[in-house]
């Protein structure tokens, strides 16, 4: 019996890499948007990497990225990098494959080394100059590590782990939608505050770096209650009216999120429905945490890739290019991995679910610390 399993095992691993190798390369052949100083541009395979991490395994989801990036390359796609063009992608379907899987430290290792191998090459520029002051180009990255290295980063595979059964929550689309609202206006009231209190005179509180910071933190403020809304609807799916009100009203104070304004009209007229398309509001969470630590690593293998090959090895990018480059990418980077979050969550959390409960289900098992069931699938 155990040979039929173990032989059952690879046939399906074989039939899933061929089905996703060939769905990679596809979605990599069409382009995004330009790729600062290569004259690649970025793919839309890009915001597939976590979900290959997560439904498929470190293994499996690592060679059809492999596989899918030189089938694309064959069929003319650009590569820049010497065939090495996989690298970034791979690195987040291993990590979040190894983290969904509760192999936490090799990710934390190869996090780390990412940052330091950055960070040494003599053609990164570490600070930044804006207007507001001096602000370190890896800021976004070291938050990602910090997340990764936090209870957050030890329960969100953990979370994304497990399937729960239909009975147990209750979701909707309104509270999708606000979440997505509530995380933004964190962000951008984060980016709003910081930026201000950063400006060489804002001990002058001029009126304008008053009005900015006043709307940075009322966007931060009305974010974080929107995301609590969301919480709320999704476990009390009953009182969908009440929170749909908090959101409305949160988001109109906030930075009048059209999203927020959205899920909260959604959550005031929708009755709640049982679906199999959207999990819990941990696996949610847990997704987006994962998604976020995993691209911030694509971010760092691209950016180490675009320095040694095409700065160090080709010097077909002159080194005196770099500062202006970095310059560029820094104004740019942010908005680019928030909107690949974006991307991987809104397509991986209801495409895992669906998967996971018909075409891989889970082989679970489970263990005497009470915590939630490894996914197997390797």
């Amino acid at each position: 019996m155990s040979n039929v399993s173990h032989l059952n095992r690879n046939t399906k691993a074989i039939a899933a890499i061929a089905i996703f190798s060939a769905l990679y390369a596809a979605l990599r052949i069409i382009p995004t948007v330009p790729m600062v100083g290569t004259g690649a541009t970025f793919r839309l395979s890009d915001i597939l990497a976590p979900l290959f991490g997560v439904l498929l395994g470190p293994y499996v989801g690592g060679v059809s990225i492999i596989i899918g990036t030189f089938a694309a390359i064959g069929l003319g796609t650009p590569a820049p990098f010497f065939g090495l063009d996989f690298l970034p992608a791979l690195v987040v379907a291993v990590s979040l494959g190894f983290l969904v899987r509760r192999k936490w430290l090799p990710v934390v290792i190869l996090n780390a080394l990412l940052l330091v191998g950055y960070a040494v090459n003599p053609l990164t520029s570490n600070f930044i100059s804006t207007p507001w002051g001096i602000f370190p180009y890896l800021w976004m990255h070291i938050i990602a590590f910090i997340v990764l290295i936090s209870p957050l980063g030890h329960k969100s595979g953990e979370w994304v782990a497990n399937v729960p059964e239909e009975s147990l929550r209750r979701e909707t689309v309104a509270g999708l939608v606000s979440l997505i609202a509530g995380f933004f206006g964190v962000v951008i009231g984060a980016i709003l505050v910081l930026t201000t209190t950063l400006l060489p005179d804002f001990s002058l509180f001029g009126i304008l770096e008053i009005v900015w910071l006043t709307i940075g933190l009322l966007s931060i403020i009305c974010g974080t209650i929107i995301i609590l809304a969301a919480f709320k609807l999704n476990s009390n799916p009953q009182e969908h009216k009440k929170w749909g009100i908090i959101i409305l009203v949160a988001s109109l104070i906030g930075l009048g999120s059209i999203l927020g304004f959205i899920g909260g009209i959604l959550a005031w007229v929708h009755e709640p429905k049982k679906t199999n398309l959207i999990k819990s509001t941990k696996f949610t969470v847990g997704f987006i945490s994962l998604a976020f630590i995993g691209t911030m690593m694509q971010h760092l293998t691209g950016g180490i890739l675009y320095e040694v090959i095409l700065g160090q090895i080709t010097n077909s990018v002159l080194a005196t290019s770099f500062p202006g480059i970095w310059n560029v990418v820094f104004y740019l980077y942010p908005w680019e991995r928030l909107a690949l979050i974006v991307g991987a969550m809104l397509i991986g959390v209801p495409v895992t679910i669906i998967l996971r409960k018909s075409l891989f289900p889970p082989e679970t098992k489970p263990v005497s610390s009470g915590k939630a069931y490894l996914s197997t699938s390797k």
